[in-house]
């Protein structure tokens, strides 16, 4: 990915739109369109290079905890868990039930 002060972290700060400090100047784009915030914090993940897992949950659980923090309250359950679509996609299920 690129040497320690290659800008990995800054990237992924800017693009989850955690980046608080310092000029962001220019277009972000995904896929070819512009990057909305609010529908981008929806659809993506990002776990912080210093943030703690416990170590006593799954990655299934992991993600469903994830989820249930990002949706909406007014979001159904069933919507909410949309696990086998979510682990399909990044390819988690082999590893569904392992440990973090």
């Amino acid at each position: 990915m690129g040497v320690s002060g290659a800008g990995k972290t800054t990237l992924l700060d800017v693009l989850s739109g955690r980046k608080t400090r310092g000029i962001i100047k220019g277009e972000i784009k995904v896929g070819g369109y512009p990057k909305v915030q609010e529908t981008f914090a929806r659809v993506s993940g990002y776990c912080e290079q210093f943030d703690i897992h416990s170590p006593n949950i799954t990655v299934e659980e992991s993600l469903k905890y994830s989820a249930w923090l990002r949706l909406p309250y007014n979001i159904d359950s069933k919507t909410k868990n949309v696990r086998n679509y979510t682990l399909k996609t990044n390819r988690l299920k082999e590893i569904v039930r392992t440990f973090i």
